[in-house]
């Protein structure tokens, strides 16, 4: 009888330690994060020609250069990687599997709380996506006007020695100083702390989350007279980003982009080849071939270099992507994953807009 019950309890506390192992080894946090292939989506429901009349989807130009069609349509697709917390279990795995990567979460986030760092990565978005409807405009030779929307926040200066920060966060958008006229652009916000010198407080009238509050600043050093480029470090080490629309001469050619609730500004490229597809008439800018792709956007098409492209060529992949467009600095990883995993799919390097659409015209013309 005791020899049973002891084998009882034997049973009972080997099934508490593996359920103890288990939770610990699945479900206890950990200070990591990881890095996986995220999702390669469609662009051409993110971006559209938008009647401004009354804001719905307008036919395209009948006057645009060309209105040649394909038998059969294509895709640009937008890759991306996917960041989330990582548990014991996928922090291990990481050192053979090399689909995923893990990192400690304060390299990845540096101080921020999650909330605020995905609002860093909102703006960032935003001001991707008018570089590439302007860059997307330049090469189409369409005349246009940028107008200054906001002035946001765009990143923060991190304290290392445990004190207070600022008092921005990213993401806050700068309305006025304390019962002035509302900023017009970052060169009047400049102007106006002109009046002021150093080590003297101005307090901000700020929109954060959609709520109006006052954020009081405390200004730094700075040799007269004041500039833009001293701009972030007399407000304490804020990097500003003004969010412009774009406004052609021709209302006909005005580009919207809805991306959700996708972050950062990777996708430029992908977002600008997709802006050209619309402004230059044709029915599919890509033959017919599904091609994804992924880099930095400038106002004059240069394409730049991004972070995880490894990851984006699987998520591509996977999806069925022929043609892969890799920034020029990032090529080389992104040949060599491709070459890993064995995928049909061509990777190509390129190094602005221009470029990319000769890339694709050639792939298309082989086919």
């Amino acid at each position: 009888m005791s020899l049973k019950s002891s084998g009882v309890r034997q049973l009972g506390f080997t099934m508490m330690a593996t359920a103890l192992f288990m939770y610990l080894l699945l479900y206890a946090p950990t200070p990591y994060v990881m890095y996986e292939p995220g999702l390669a989506a469609p662009t051409k429901p993110m971006v559209r020609l938008v009647n401004e009349r009354n804001g719905d989807a307008a036919v395209k130009p009948s006057s645009s250069p060309s209105s040649n069609s394909t038998p059969e349509e294509g895709a640009f697709l937008m890759t991306a990687v996917r960041l989330s917390d990582a548990n014991w279990w996928e922090t291990l795995s990481s050192a053979w599997d090399k689909d995923i990567a893990t990192y400690s979460r304060s390299s990845i986030l540096r101080g921020y709380t999650e909330q605020e760092y995905a609002e860093r990565m909102t703006v960032v978005m935003q001001g991707s996506q008018n570089q590439a409807i302007e860059a997307a405009y330049r090469f189409a030779h369409l005349s246009y006007q940028s107008v200054v929307d906001s002035i946001a926040v765009s990143d923060v200066l991190q304290e290392s020695d445990g004190s207070e920060g600022s008092g921005w966060e990213p993401g806050d958008v700068l309305v006025s100083l304390k019962g002035g006229k509302p900023f017009a652009d970052a060169k009047q916000m400049v102007n106006e702390l002109g009046a002021y010198k150093a080590g003297d407080e101005a307090v901000f009238a700020v929109k954060r989350r959609g709520a109006e509050q006052e954020v009081t600043i405390t200004l730094g050093a700075y040799e007269a007279p004041l500039t833009l480029d001293k701009l972030p470090s007399v407000l304490g080490g804020v990097q500003l980003a003004e969010l412009r629309s774009l406004q052609p001469d021709d209302s006909r050619f005005k580009l919207q982009i809805d991306a959700g609730a996708i972050g950062g500004p990777s996708a430029g490229l992908m977002f600008a080849l997709q802006s050209l597809d619309l402004l230059l008439g044709k029915q599919d800018l890509t033959g017919g071939a599904i091609i994804a792709g992924t880099g930095t956007i400038a106002a004059d098409g240069t394409v730049g270099e991004i972070g995880g492209i490894a990851f984006k060529v699987i998520a591509a992949s996977r999806e069925g992507a022929e043609l892969f467009l890799a920034p020029s600095a990032n090529y080389k990883e992104a040949a060599d994953k491709a070459k890993d995993m064995g995928t049909s799919m061509k990777v190509v390097s390129v190094n602005s807009l221009s470029e990319a659409k000769q890339v694709i015209e050639q792939y298309v013309s082989e086919k």
